[in-house]
């Protein structure tokens, strides 16, 4: 069976070796850096569940991470 390929900007799903499953989700780009963010789920059932939420914020405009600050 072949693994299916997620299609671009629809996120990723990958087992972590301790049986975790992550999901990770792109948002581009800030100050020339990639940020992403990931999600972490017992099961990929769980992981993609929240993929999907975090999808749907995005699609929305919902803010999802804030860059760090320095504070001088």
């Amino acid at each position: 069976m072949t693994a299916h390929r997620r299609g671009a900007g629809e996120g990723s799903l990958t087992q972590l070796p301790d049986g975790r499953w992550q999901a990770r989700i792109d948002l581009g780009y800030v100050n020339g850096k990639r940020v992403r963010h990931a999600y972490f789920g017992k099961t990929r059932g769980e992981a993609a569940h929240k993929l999907k939420l975090a999808l749907a914020d995005k699609e929305r405009g919902a803010p999802m991470a804030l860059p760090k600050q320095t504070l001088t």
